[in-house]
């Protein structure tokens, strides 16, 4: 006789305490289950002999003592090594689908022909592109200890620069708000740097006037604008021109961004000016500014843009990728 299987209760037997089971003999010669055997289980090993057949299974054992239970953790954790690396490999794949994004809207946006532009200079002051990381480094992960005060855009901190060079840098925050009217707004810086030749920022200046947009402002309320406008375009320019251009800018630079014209608008205000010039070069009688004093009616401009804001923050253009 000999023993059809080593009789190892299973977890639902163990469970409802379960402590003998009935197993079957064979004989040698007979291949048909005979003599049913009560086999208790309280034994150490699995032996047998021709009266009674005593069987436990050993630790870590499935029933029939065939497997190890540590097959079934083994299982586990290959099914947790393939989700975490199916998890890997989707992180990377989004990383490398944002970074392909990132790049695709750099070109198409213009940005090789923008450093280009740049670097047509000779000089990495006029402008530079900032990656979201080296502003972060600039301005210490934005600590409180640099913050400057609250600007148009967001939260403006002061920044160092790996060369020891100090920049204010507008934190945009993630609301998501921007919209055409503040590239109207930054668009309005640009024209006040092409109509003084003075950079954003310059230390240069006293500190209450080392905004360029705050300057321009105070000074066109005072009517004092020919004091900052740059040489050449005092020497060249119409006084008309220049006044109306004064106000086109001080409508781009008002704080409350409703109150700014579209796009559209400055651009049909800029080819009038372009047309008048051209039709100035036909029945030229210009006037040069270089020896009298401009006088520009925008008070209602800067009259509106003092009642919004008091202060004044320091606002540079900052392109984060």
């Amino acid at each position: 006789m000999v023993p059809v299987r080593c009789a190892c209760p299973t977890l639902n037997q163990t469970m409802r305490g379960v402590t003998s089971l009935v197993a079957y003999m064979l004989s040698d010669d007979s291949i048909f289950a005979s003599t049913p055997v009560l086999v208790p289980l309280n034994g150490k090993t699995c032996t047998g002999n021709s009266d009674s057949f005593f069987c436990n299974c050993p630790g870590r054992y499935l029933t029939d003592g065939g497997k190890c239970m540590l097959d079934g953790v083994g299982i586990g954790m290959g099914f947790l090594c393939l989700f975490l690396s199916g998890y890997m490999l989707y992180r990377y794949q989004k990383k490398r689908r944002h970074r392909i994004r990132k790049e695709k809207l750099f070109k198409q946006n213009g940005g090789f022909l923008l450093q280009e532009r740049f670097s047509s200079y000779g000089s990495s002051e006029k402008a530079k592109i900032f990656t979201t990381e080296e502003l972060q480094r600039a301005t210490d992960s934005y600590n409180r200890s640099r913050y400057l005060g609250q600007g148009v855009y967001g939260t403006v901190y002061k920044g160092m620069l790996s060369d020891g060079s100090i920049v204010a840098d507008p934190e945009y925050f993630q609301s998501s708000q921007f919209t055409e009217k503040s590239d109207v707004y930054s668009f309005g810086v640009v024209l006040v740097e092409l109509l003084t030749g003075e950079k954003p920022i310059s230390f240069a200046r006293d500190e209450e006037d080392r905004n360029l947009v705050a300057y321009f402002i105070t000074l066109a309320r005072e009517d004092r604008l020919h004091q900052i406008l740059d040489p050449r375009v005092a020497r060249e320019a119409r006084r008309e021109d220049i006044d109306a251009m004064a106000k086109l800018i001080m409508k781009c630079l008002r704080l409350n961004g409703k109150k700014r014209p579209m796009m559209k608008e400055v651009y049909m205000e800029l080819e009038a000016l372009r047309k008048s010039q051209n039709c100035l070069e036909i029945c030229p009688e210009s006037h040069s500014f270089a020896d009298e004093e401009l006088i520009i009616s925008t008070a209602d401009e800067t009259k509106e843009y003092f009642e919004e804001s008091k202060t004044f923050s320091i606002e540079t253009p900052s392109i984060s990728i």
